[in-house]
């Protein structure tokens, strides 16, 4: 729905109908959503099957008709973003201008946008540089605010001219917050130079403290903290005559011990900012709470209990995770389970392939969700561009080959017993192809020696990150809660918890 001051109280404009595209697509995932500052036209990226190949559209409100359809211009093989273009809306896009390239094909880019500059994001897990141009000026060259360095990530909060400057190091695992002012803001958009020595500090967490979002809406500034499992959110207001950016510590918003999920977000004009907090619990209680940031009065406006648990759970190399528990793990915690996560970087399912070749007594049964198990074999691909070479070392060094030789899954497989197996996989995935795994099942048919189950499912019609629909997705879970089950001759307890386990959570 379209939102503009100025209709406020008249009957609301649709923007944009997903169900009118999503209907003959069934992995159709939406991406960003932009309305025009006129309210005429609406700007939004979409993926048909689910294989990261994405289309720019721009529709005629309230017509819908599209007035232009292109490819992102992303890399054919590895589907990352190193090119951004400039577009002007009612030209061909075959006239549009490269604006910025990356050469380095460990690195991909992004463009986000705040009140008066446009942010690009260029690099990698270990380092990102973020460059500025002025909104109201978007034929200028691209200018430096950070250059990467290894071992730092960044990204950058602005709204009315100024911003807030995150960097995040990885091996020490703090995370520093820095003040830009509107006037160094836009020096730097006119090609200053500088380094962080010129920025105040507003803040600065140690280890124990995670940051888990912010963002930047007029006056305010807010980011979501945990502090050994406790979180927060916390909201600055700026002032014009603090140099240091924020007067004091608007608001606090306590919201205990860690039990799901958090997000929030800031909306509404930048004169009267409203703060909306979602939490979620592992009850699948969802609760949203509207704050106005400039009466500080908040309001409940929904509180609902879903019925539905979610039990999936994604890891990849370059994220860092929160110790948390899912609601599946309490559910087998009735069943006489017990439970123990490890936080292991590197590919979604190396861990576990390379346990099964390694030490395949050690466990009776593994589900390996998109398993990422010739790891050697992918970073050898010349056509691949490899941001991974920083997490797993480059073996086109000898010294590097030989110890991901020494690890990767489908070169240790050998003539033994295994654990019963599950692996899945997706006909459309871009991130893990299908091949993948599938080579690993077929290799590891021909040489283990036992008669314990061994399973690959694939997705034929999905990428991923999708599922086709809701039944499709209860199912996924329900057919690895099965094998589960047969794998470890478990039957089936009729309990009722009156209430739900204890469960400890300690941090190693």
């Amino acid at each position: 729905f379209s939102e503009n001051e100025a209709v406020f109280n008249t009957s609301a404009e649709t923007v944009l109908n997903y169900n009118k595209y999503a209907k003959d697509f069934p992995n159709f995932i939406l991406g960003e959503v932009k309305v025009s500052p006129k309210n005429d036209k609406v700007a939004y990226v979409f993926d048909k099957h689910g294989e990261e190949s994405h289309t720019l559209a721009i529709d005629n409100i309230p017509s819908g008709e599209s007035s232009i359809k292109h490819h992102i211009e992303t890399d054919s093989e590895d589907k990352k973003c190193r090119q951004i273009n400039r577009h002007v809306v009612g030209t061909d896009p075959a006239d549009d201008v490269v604006t910025f390239a990356e050469p380095d094909i460990t690195t991909m880019a992004s463009v986000q946008e705040g009140d008066e500059y446009i942010i690009l994001n260029s690099g990698h897990s270990s380092g990102l540089s973020l460059y500025v141009i002025p909104r109201d000026a978007p034929y200028n060259p691209w200018q430096p605010l950070l250059l990467g360095q290894l071992g730092m990530s960044a990204s950058l909060d602005e709204a009315q001219g100024r911003a807030i400057l995150h960097i995040h190091d990885a091996q020490e695992k703090t995370t520093t917050f820095y003040y830009v002012s509107a006037h160094m803001l836009r020096a730097i958009s006119e090609g200053w130079r500088h380094d962080l020595r010129h920025f105040p500090v507003i803040c600065r967490s140690n280890a124990d403290v995670a940051y888990l979002g912010s963002g930047m809406k007029g006056r305010y500034y807010y980011y979501i903290k945990d502090v050994k499992f406790q979180q927060s959110i916390v909201v600055h207001k700026f002032s014009p005559n603090d140099p240091a950016g924020y007067s004091q510590t608007w608001l606090v918003v306590d919201l205990g011990r860690r039990r799901g999920e958090v997000q929030a977000e800031l909306f509404g004009s930048n004169k009267n900012v409203i703060l909306r907090v979602t939490t979620s619990s592992p009850g699948r209680m969802t609760k949203v709470v509207e704050y106005n940031l400039n009466t500080r009065i908040s309001a409940v406006v929904h509180d609902t209990v879903h019925p539905t648990a979610n039990m999936d759970d994604y890891v990849e190399s370059i994220i860092e995770m929160p110790q948390q528990f899912r609601v599946q793990d309490l559910m087998l915690a009735d069943q006489g389970f017990v439970m123990a996560h490890a936080h292991i970087r590197g590919g979604g399912g190396t861990a576990l392939t390379a346990v099964a070749n390694m030490a395949p007594g050690a466990f009776q049964a593994g589900i390996a969700g998109m398993p990422f198990t010739d790891v050697l074999g992918s970073l050898l691909e010349e056509k691949l561009a490899h941001s991974d070479w920083l997490e797993f070392g480059n073996p086109k060094n000898a010294t590097v080959f030989e110890y991901i030789r020494g690890y990767n899954p489908y070169d240790n497989i050998r003539k033994q017993k295994y654990p019963h197996l599950l692996l899945t996989t997706a006909l459309h995935d871009p991130r893990v192809p299908y091949w993948d795994p599938a080579k690993f099942v077929a290799k590891l048919r021909a040489h283990k020696t036992d008669d314990n189950m061994l399973f690959l499912s694939t997705d034929m019609s999905g990428g991923h990150f999708t599922t086709k629909d809701e039944v499709s997705a209860k199912m996924k879970k329900i057919r690895m809660l099965c094998f589960l089950f047969k794998a470890l001759g478990v039957n089936w307890r009729d309990v009722y918890a009156t209430a739900p386990p204890a469960v400890e959570v300690h941090r190693t």
